[in-house]
C-alpha cells in the first residue's frame, strides 16, 4: 500500500519538472510542509489501482469530504 498526495501531468515541461525535484529533494523532514506549496484541500478519495498489462486500473473506493 502507498498513499500518493499528488500527481505531476504528463504534459508539464521538463524545466518544471525539474525544478520541482529539485526543491523537493532539498527539504528538511524537519522544516514546515508548506515551504514548498500551500494548497487547501476540500475532499479526498479513497481508490484502488490494480496493475494490470494494459496498465493501472482505478476504482475509487470511497469519497470524503473535508469540513471545519
Amino acid at each position: 500500500p502507498h498513499l500518493t498526495l499528488a500527481r505531476v501531468d504528463r504534459t508539464l515541461p521538463a524545466d518544471s519538472v525539474r525544478a520541482l525535484s529539485t526543491a523537493l529533494a532539498q527539504l528538511d523532514p524537519g522544516a514546515d510542509a508548506t515551504a514548498v506549496a500551500s494548497f487547501a484541500v476540500t475532499s479526498f478519495v479513497h481508490m484502488q489501482s490494480v496493475l494490470k498489462p494494459t496498465g493501472a486500473e482505478y476504482t475509487v473506493l470511497a469519497r470524503y469530504a473535508l469540513t471545519g
